[in-house]
């Protein structure tokens, strides 16, 4: 009798301390911790796991995973690149950016697409999480769990801004895409090595639901491989979407000669236009007399313009532009100049 009661004992000892070492809390402001147990797969709660790309929804909330990737330095928006801030660019020695990997770690880049299908304002990826944190990453059998300090968000996925909050706030029925990174303390092997991304969804009961993405290298070409609309192309011809789509296609349009350009150009009334040099868009009107016009504020500005040699040569502060005109459909049109694309009519 006496020694199946210590047998009992030692069974509910060796319990106890299987429960109290599986337990882990991250400290806010402490690096991301890394778990002990080796990760067995990257299925969600429910034996589902999901792709780049792919939409989840608990009954509050809708994700979409849209972009994921590994990085050692990432574009912070201090160059003029705010349009890419947080998406990885190759590391330079000589770069002030403080989006940087210390020796020893990485940095995961990812963007989201979040919908609240909630009556109530929705609030939730806090950058001082601890019990439960929004996200973690799982590479080569080890979980790291993570807070995401630094947001920038976007109603388009164009223009965007820093996101001013210790969290990701969503009012009822908005829909917002959020872009920011995180840290893990691991130096990968490669940068094309796939990872897991666990994110912590939250639902109507005051509960989390858990969704897993397992990202690949192909996965993450194909997504940077895809392409906006021309209708995006042409209204953010300033961001680098809108710029490399017509740097793909702008050899497939024909090159328009004099007259077509003055048939298409003069008396038409309010064309769109975006371009490098015209950093706002506007609409504008060409006429016979040398100039075309647009409205800035409350002014009407005239700017001197030109046909020759089956170029349209416009003449600003900055210098003369001998542009080609090309057409890409019926009612829009490209400027190049220098063999570049460098702006749009439409």
């Amino acid at each position: 009798m006496k020694n199946c009661v210590l047998s009992f004992l030692a069974l509910v000892i060796v319990i106890c301390m299987a429960g109290c070492s599986s337990g882990k809390e991250m400290q806010a402001g402490d690096a991301p911790s890394s778990s002990s147990e080796e990760v067995s797969d990257s299925t969600s709660n429910d034996g589902t796991t999901y792709s780049l790309g792919d939409s989840v929804s608990t009954d509050i909330l809708n994700f979409t995973l849209d972009r994921a990737e590994l990085a050692i330095c990432l574009h912070d928006g201090t160059a003029g690149d705010f349009d890419e801030i947080y998406l990885p660019k190759e590391y330079d020695a000589t770069t002030e950016d403080f989006c940087i990997a210390a020796k020893g770690h990485t940095l995961v880049s990812y963007t989201y697409i979040a919908e609240n299908l909630d009556r109530a304002a929705l609030e939730f990826d806090y950058d001082t999480a601890k019990d439960e944190p929004f996200i973690s990453v799982q590479y080569d059998g080890e979980t790291y769990d993570c807070i995401a300090e630094t947001k920038a968000y976007s109603y388009d996925g164009f223009e965007w801004s820093s996101l001013m909050r210790t969290c990701t706030r969503l009012d009822p029925a908005e829909k917002m895409q959020i872009r920011t990174f995180v840290n893990i303390p691991v130096e990968v092997s490669s940068l094309e090595d796939d990872f897991t991304l666990i994110f912590r969804l939250p639902s109507s009961s005051g509960d989390t639901q858990e969704f897993n993405f397992a990202i690949t290298n192909e996965d993450i070409k194909a997504r940077a491989e895809r392409e906006i609309s021309l209708d995006d192309a042409l209204k953010y011809f300033t961001k680098n979407e809108g710029y490399k789509y017509f740097e793909k296609h702008m050899g497939e349009y024909s090159t328009l000669t004099e007259e077509e350009i003055a048939g298409i150009l003069i008396g038409e009334k309010n064309l769109g236009l975006q371009g490098e040099w015209f950093t706002f868009s506007n609409t504008v009107t060409f006429n016979e007399s040398g100039f075309y016009t647009y409205t800035y504020k409350t002014t009407e500005v005239e700017i001197p313009w030109s046909i020759a040699d089956d170029k349209m040569i416009i003449e600003m502060s900055s210098g003369t532009y001998e542009c080609e005109i090309r057409r890409v459909n019926d009612s829009a049109y490209l400027l190049v100049h220098d063999n570049k694309p460098f702006g749009v009519l439409y």
